[in-house]
C-alpha cells in the first residue's frame, strides 16, 4: 500500500502541465484583391491576335510611314533588280520602300521624280532611281584612270570634295557594277551634261594631269548616279537634280522573292484598290 502511494506521488510530480499561452493582440494583414485578369487557353485567339497586330504594324508601316515602289530596269545592278531577266522585265522586279526626308547624305539611295520630264523626256519615265553622289556645295571632279586602245575605252574615276576642300569617302566599291569608261566606239550616246565631262578625258593632247573635269553642285542640288555606271541615265546625262524633286531615300528594299509576307501584303493592298504601288519606267 505504501509503495502505491509512493509510487503515485511520483508520478504526479513528474507531469508538467503546459503554459497557457497570452492571448495575441497583434492584427492580422488583410491583403488586398487582386484585380480580374482576363486569361484564355484558346491557341487560336492567340494566333489571330498576332497576325492582327502585324498586319496593323505593316500596314502603319507601308501606308503611312513608307511608300512602296515596283523597280524596273538594270541602273542599279548588282544591288537591285539582280533577278531581272531583261531591262523591262516586270515581273521580277525588287520592291522598295522610300520616305521623304529633310536632306539626303552621301551614298543614300533615292527616288527622283520626272513627271513633268524635267530631266528626261520620255512618257514612260516618270520616277528614277539613283544613288547620291554628291551634296549642295561639292565639287565633283572626274578624272582619267586608264586607257584600253585596242577597244577605245578611256576608264576615269570620280572625286568627291566638301565646300572646306574635305575628301569625302564614298566607298564605291562596295555598289559599283563596274569602273566608268567611254567608248569612244558610241561617242554619239554621250550627250547632254557629259559635253562638260567627257572633252578633257579622252583629248590625248593633255598632260595626264590635266584630264580632268570638275562640277561644283549649286545649293539645294544633289549629283546623282546609278550603281551600273555604264548603263544608266544620270547626272552625267542631265546634270544636278533640285531637292524638290526628290521623292525621298530607299529605307526597304526587298528582292525578287525574297520575302512572302511584303508581297502577299502588296497583293491585299492592290484587292482593296489602293493607288500609290507605282512603277519606276526606267528602260534606260
Amino acid at each position: 500500500m505504501e509503495d502505491f502511494e509512493q509510487e503515485q506521488n511520483n508520478t504526479s510530480e513528474e507531469i508538467e502541465f503546459p503554459t497557457i499561452l497570452s492571448e495575441q493582440t497583434d492584427e492580422i494583414e488583410i491583403e488586398p484583391e487582386k484585380p480580374y485578369v482576363y486569361k484564355t487557353n484558346n491557341w487560336l485567339f492567340h494566333v489571330l491576335a498576332v497576325f492582327v497586330s502585324a498586319f496593323l504594324g505593316i500596314f502603319f508601316l507601308c501606308q503611312v510611314y513608307l511608300t512602296p515602289i515596283g523597280v524596273v530596269g538594270w541602273s542599279m545592278l548588282p544591288n537591285i533588280n539582280a533577278s531581272t531577266i531583261s531591262d523591262s522585265d516586270t515581273a521580277h522586279c525588287d520592291t522598295v520602300y522610300y520616305k521623304q526626308n529633310s536632306h539626303y547624305d552621301y551614298g543614300d539611295i533615292v527616288i527622283l521624280s520626272n513627271e513633268q520630264k524635267q530631266y528626261i523626256q520620255n512618257d514612260k519615265v516618270s520616277f528614277l532611281i539613283k544613288r547620291v553622289i554628291a551634296c549642295p556645295g561639292d565639287t565633283i571632279t572626274f578624272y582619267l584612270t586608264s586607257i584600253d586602245i585596242s577597244n577605245q575605252l578611256y576608264y576615269y574615276d570620280i572625286k568627291v570634295t566638301s565646300p572646306s576642300g574635305k575628301e569625302i569617302e564614298l566607298d564605291e566599291d562596295s555598289y559599283i557594277k563596274e569602273p566608268m569608261y567611254f567608248d569612244l566606239t558610241k561617242m554619239s550616246s554621250y550627250t547632254g551634261f557629259y559635253s562638260q565631262i567627257m572633252p578633257n578625258i579622252v583629248n590625248n593632247l593633255l598632260l595626264e594631269d590635266e584630264r580632268k573635269s570638275s562640277i561644283t553642285i549649286s545649293e539645294n542640288c544633289y549629283f546623282i548616279m546609278g550603281d551600273n555606271r555604264n548603263n544608266s541615265s544620270d547626272s552625267r546625262y542631265f546634270g544636278e537634280v533640285k531637292y524638290e524633286d526628290i521623292r525621298g531615300n530607299v529605307r526597304l528594299h526587298v528582292k525578287y522573292g525574297e520575302n512572302i509576307w511584303i508581297a502577299l501584303f502588296n497583293k491585299l493592298r492592290s484587292y482593296l484598290s489602293f493607288n500609290n504601288y507605282l512603277y519606276l519606267k526606267e528602260n534606260l
